[in-house]
């Protein structure tokens, strides 16, 4: 028998067995669908990817679209042209994280320890249950681990609050230990994020409507704090003006009961139950991607781990919590409970000028109901703080004109009593004293100011009611004015903020009108030379500060220069 037909056969068997052993073809992705539940502040969008929060839009709230040269810093998530007007997303897919792909979800869960563990099920749809407008069920079946687990969604009945209620049934035919933990809060909003990285931070609550907030700044790059292990009211995310704030509770809510008593101090607590003991709550840090310059986006990461607990075959484990997302103007925190109102105050110097800064926007505001723009309600303000300081402004001058005129005289005794300090002392007192002059009659206006500068800017930096206002060519007084700027990365900081060269020019006139005295003090003659490059430095620091704080320093410089030329001609001493 020829050998050929045998060979033949082989070859086509070899054939066949690689034909076997081709992989097949990978199973296509998963597809993912959306649904929207709503109430009339509030709008938020649940995906069946881990029945998580896609996005949290507030209707009350719009979007800011920054010029352009501050797009180009800000990053990919700056609203653009023709946003205005729309639905803010405080809640939305920041960090576009590609070795974490679930972070582009809020309110997401995962269950891991002794449990089987649903952190690896992200390719698992879940399925939608009962969408009825303003709530929906989402509700993933694992059969081969013996778990079915759901998250009920209710909008609240009249704030921007969602409920949440977490559901795992055991349906295996043995005792399961399940260890819940949820990320409630996956990055938030911010305006303008590299001017806004100081106001990112976490913040827990405790102690009920008469507690206090304690706040974790950004921690390391993917590292994590520890905020608490125990029981809270309370635990947020805040940026500048919004805040997503996560409150655990130790039953369902039916989404009306959180606005019964909504108006009564510590109704987070009240309505909702205190939250469960044992939860630890961490902040960790991600950055979002870079923008087009290259710098990245600061976001936190807000995680909450239940304690475990055993579930019989059958029975369930349940947990629940409420979601509020929530501007910072004064209309958005009205409904709040007094704890929840504290998140306004997470920046310490604005708590320590709360009452000075408070004072301040109740006038501003009280004027811009007059004038109905806040630029315009800024410059009257600062010309009415003038006039009011104007009676300490003209004791300063009037105390530097005394000075100098006793310039001669002091030079004399201080010739004369150079080796005796005691006596150089004394005598410069009673010159002083004999011609009614106060050395530290020109510290005092600065003494007065100060205050105010420092409550000043806490305002501009934390009125969430100013934001988005426009005056003249600045379209938001919270945010730089800057009109042009280059497009490469290490030229970033270069741009055109016409307010703050204004104020440059304004102050460099006014301290080289000012002529130094002949015959003075030469140590006051150099501290005024000194002081010529002081607008300079100021102008640098207020380059990328609210325009409305530049717009502010800049009429004051102007209406200091006016003054000062009146209190001179008046005091005789031009």
């Amino acid at each position: 028998m020829p050998a050929w037909p045998l060979i033949v056969a082989l070859s086509l068997a070899a054939l066949l067995g690689a034909a076997d052993t081709t992989p097949a073809p990978a199973p296509p992705p998963a597809v993912f669908t959306t649904v929207t539940i709503a109430n009339a502040k509030a709008r938020v969008v649940l995906s069946t990817q881990r029945g998580g929060i896609v996005r949290f839009e507030l209707l009350d709230e719009h979007t800011t679209v920054l010029s352009l040269p501050l797009r180009r810093k800000a990053g990919v998530n700056a609203a653009q042209p023709g946003d205005e007007g729309k639905a803010l997303a405080v809640l939305d897919d920041f960090l576009r994280n590609r070795e974490h792909p679930e972070y582009r979800l809020h309110n997401f869960l995962t269950l891991a320890n002794k449990a089987p563990n649903i952190a690896n099920t992200s390719n698992r749809p879940w399925e939608i249950v009962e969408p009825q407008g303003n709530r929906a069920t989402l509700r993933l079946q694992l059969p081969d681990r013996g778990l079915s687990v759901s998250l009920a969604y209710v909008m609240d009945g009249a704030l921007p609050r969602v409920h949440c209620t977490l559901t795992v049934t055991n349906t295996s035919d043995a005792e399961m230990v399940i260890t819940p933990r949820v990320f409630p809060v996956v990055g938030i909003h911010q305006d303008y994020a590299p001017g806004e990285t100081t106001y990112v931070c976490a913040a827990l609550h405790t102690g009920g409507s008469q507690g206090s907030l304690a706040r974790t700044d950004l921690p390391e790059l993917s590292s994590q704090t520890e905020m608490s292990k125990g029981g809270f009211d309370y635990a947020g995310v805040k940026s500048r003006f919004f805040a997503a704030i996560w409150t655990p509770t130790t039953a369902p809510v039916d989404g009306t009961s959180a606005a019964i008593k909504r108006d009564e101090p510590g109704a987070a607590v009240v309505a909702q139950g205190a939250s469960p003991a044992g939860i630890t709550v961490r902040a960790v840090r991600f950055d979002g991607p870079t923008s087009e310059l290259g710098s990245p986006v600061p976001q936190i990461i807000l995680s909450a781990d239940y304690p475990e607990s055993t579930v019989k075959p059958g029975s369930s484990r349940t947990e629940a919590w409420s979601l509020t997302c929530v501007g910072m103007s004064k209309d958005a925190l009205l409904p709040l409970s007094e704890a929840e109102k504290r998140m306004q105050y997470t920046d310490g110097m604005y708590r320590f000028f709360k009452i000075l800064a408070t004072a301040l926007s109740w006038c501003l505001d009280l004027i811009n109901q007059v004038v109905h723009n806040y630029g315009v309600a800024l410059v009257v303000l600062t010309i009415l703080l003038k006039a009011a300081l104007h009676r300490t402004t003209f004791k300063q001058q009037e105390s530097m004109l005394k000075m100098q005129r006793l310039a001669p005289e002091l030079k004399v005794i201080q010739e004369r009593y150079k080796g005796d300090r005691q006596q150089l002392g004394l005598k410069t007192m009673e010159l002083y004293k004999k011609n009614g002059v106060n050395p530290l009659g020109g510290c005092l206006p600065i003494l007065i100011q100060m205050p105010m500068f420092m409550a000043l800017f806490q305002v501009f930096s934390h009125n969430a009611d100013m934001r988005g206002a426009g005056f003249l060519w600045v379209s938001d007084l919270t945010l730089p004015d800057a009109v042009w700027g280059p497009t490469v990365s290490y030229l970033s900081w270069a741009t055109i903020n016409p307010l703050a060269l204004i104020y440059i020019g304004v102050t460099v006139w006014m301290s080289y009108s000012m002529k130094i005295p002949e015959g003075g003090d030469p140590q006051q003659a150099q501290m005024m030379k000194m002081m010529r490059w002081m607008p300079v430095i100021f102008g640098v620091i207020f380059y990328a500060m609210p325009s409305g704080l530049v717009l502010y320093f800049t009429v004051n410089a102007i209406l200091s220069t006016l003054e000062i030329k009146y209190v001179k001609k008046k005091l005789g001493m031009t």
